[in-house]
């Protein structure tokens, strides 16, 4: 339906700008720098006498958008908080375990504490899933997946023609048919 991807759009442009005026791409990358810069072993990897080009920050960061965008994340959060069925999220931990050793293989162990921000992101699912359940109709799910979808699709952008496209600053954009939903 034309009319729901312009909707879809229209969430995407209304959440990429609140992500921008809170440059939330900024403050993951600067929490990424902290981490690196305050735990010891990440500092001294060095190859032939150079610290490694692989990139804590771009791995961090990455992985975290990868894993946290999506449908699956948020309703498989939910559906195991009030149900205690993590058949979804399990499935979702072998695609993103999949998925992590590639991301490992190009970033390094960034992508490792990736999973401090996916225990955040989807713990807060998780806990108030009573809460956020009766919002979740068909039609807002189909728009979180879809926008997940451009989030990956500008991930894989960002991968294949070395471009920077602030990811992170479109999140707040997944929360919006939640939100629309809500009122």
């Amino acid at each position: 339906n034309s009319n729901r991807d312009i909707i879809v759009l229209i969430y995407l442009i209304i959440g990429s700008i609140l992500g921008q005026l809170i440059d939330i791409d900024l403050k993951l990358k600067n929490f990424s720098l902290f981490l690196e810069n305050n735990i010891n072993f990440l500092n001294k990897k060095k190859l032939n006498g150079i610290k490694s080009e692989k990139s804590f920050s771009k791995g961090f960061s990455t992985a975290t958008i990868l894993f946290c965008t999506g449908a699956m994340a948020i309703v498989g959060s939910i559906k195991s908080g009030l149900t205690g069925d993590n058949t979804t999220l399990n499935i979702k931990a072998i695609l993103d375990g999949t998925l992590s050793i590639v991301l490992t293989s190009l970033y390094g162990i960034g992508v490792l504490f990736s999973s401090i921000s996916v225990f955040l992101y989807q713990g807060f699912f998780y806990i108030f899933a009573n809460q956020i359940k009766p919002f979740l109709t068909e039609q807002t799910i189909s728009d979180i997946s879809f926008l997940g979808g451009i989030m990956v699709t500008a991930i894989g952008i960002n991968l294949l023609f070395k471009k920077n496209i602030k990811i992170a600053n479109m999140l707040p954009a997944l929360f919006i048919p939640i939100v629309i939903e809500i009122f």
